[in-house]
């Protein structure tokens, strides 16, 4: 851990040390930038709000494996709906439950012995102007304001980013285009070893689903997430209905709640400010899941502001983002709205075909598309769909 002297000089500075932060300090330092990495908290993961799994994907492209990073493996998982009961499906290669609190501390390490200045307790409050090109951010630390300049500036900082805004860049959400989520921390003998468990329904979790990953030592994360826009119920509010159906007997251990953006527009980068990770909106507008986009949009971003002594780095990291990602997240984003006004009948044809098709199967990957189009041709009343999904796949707007 670093101290601070005022009115330092940097090639990037990052604001936020969570995964896709780390990684893009990592990423810009390997390549001989010299990266200041800000943390607002006194320490790095302590202030986690996340369901914590992840494909063993990260480990192949990003990190290698740690033992210590993880909770518990996972080889299946079930899907439930209201009034039909849930089927399980087997995974070719393990999932894992992480510990995000150990898993991101040990990222942000990684990044500092590669020679990154890591800061902690060190919050972003403005930018350094000169002119209309920000050159620098100023910095609360130990109660005072200090300065640091570097040409290039990365924001990691999560939804609420205010590095986007400093820049100009739309980074609202509307009441549509986010899920509120409640989670509880939940010790009960009833929670399964290796299984995860996700349940969908338009009263369970109206625009949303339930889900119960397991940590070990009958210990799980259990958590709801609804859609503000058609619920009259609290995120909370559902989760407590959830548990006190799910479990005959369960004792809450921790209480966290937040939300998650549904809505990727392709607003990632700004002539020398990146966004990344929840910054950018690269979470799986359906799912939630944010973390193997966090790392690599964070990868991709250390890398561009590496490059060209900062020329066109917003062009190369934005057509990088978009050309991995856009389509996939802008046809999720679709799938979402769809999945917004289905009623419980829908919710349960949808059921129905996923138990036939994956029931007890083992399964090494699932490709929406693929999955998409199977379903459509198995029920001709859910046709009226295609064209807008047509559309969104293989369509991308000027804007994004």
């Amino acid at each position: 851990m670093h101290s601070l002297r005022n009115e330092s000089d940097f090639d990037l500075i990052v604001v936020g040390a969570g995964p896709s932060g780390s990684m893009a300090a990592l990423s810009a330092q390997r390549r001989g930038t010299n990266t200041l990495l800000l943390e607002r908290e006194e320490e790095v993961g302590s202030n986690v709000i996340c369901g914590e799994a992840v494909s063993s994907s990260i480990f192949k492209d990003f990190v290698p494996f740690d033992q210590r990073w993880v909770s518990s493996r996972i080889t299946s998982a079930s899907l439930g709906v209201e009034g039909r009961g849930e089927f399980t499906v087997h995974l070719a290669e393990a999932a894992w439950v992480l510990k995000r609190r150990v898993f991101d501390r040990d990222l942000s390490h990684m990044a500092e012995r590669a020679g990154v200045t890591l800061v902690t307790g060190a919050a972003a409050t403005g930018p350094i102007m000169e002119g209309t090109r920000l050159v620098g951010v100023k910095v609360e630390f130990g109660g005072e304001e200090r300065h640091y300049f570097a040409p290039v500036v990365i924001g990691a900082d999560g939804i609420a980013s205010i590095v986007g805004r400093w820049a100009g860049m739309d980074t609202a959400l509307g009441v549509g285009e986010i899920v509120s989520c409640a989670q509880w921390l939940v010790l009960s003998r009833e929670i399964p070893h290796n299984r995860v468990e996700f349940a969908i329904g338009t009263d369970l979790a109206p625009g949303g689903y339930a889900w119960v990953f397991p940590k070990g030592e009958g210990r799980a994360n259990v958590g709801v997430g609804v859609s503000p826009a058609i619920s009259h119920k609290r995120a909370v509010d559902c989760l407590e209905d959830f548990v006190s159906k799910r479990f005959r007997s369960a004792r809450v251990l921790e209480r966290k709640s937040g939300g998650v953006s549904t809505s990727f527009r392709g607003e990632v980068a700004r002539t020398n400010i990146l966004l990344c990770g929840d910054a950018a909106r690269v979470g799986d507008p359906l799912t939630g899941g944010g973390i193997y986009n966090a790392m690599a949009t964070g990868m991709w971003a250390g890398e561009a502001a590496s490059r060209a002594g900062g020329l066109m780095i917003a062009d190369l990291y934005r057509r990088k983002v978009i050309g991995q990602l856009g389509r996939e997240l802008k046809l999720m984003q679709h799938v979402r709205r769809i999945w917004l006004g289905l009623n419980t009948a829908q919710f349960r044809d949808i059921w129905e075909f996923g138990r036939n098709r994956f029931s007890n199967r083992i399964i090494s990957d699932v490709y929406p598309l693929r999955v998409i189009a199977s379903f459509l041709l198995t029920h001709p009343a859910y046709l009226k769909y295609l064209p807008g999904l047509v559309g969104t796949a293989f369509q991308m707007s000027n804007t994004i």
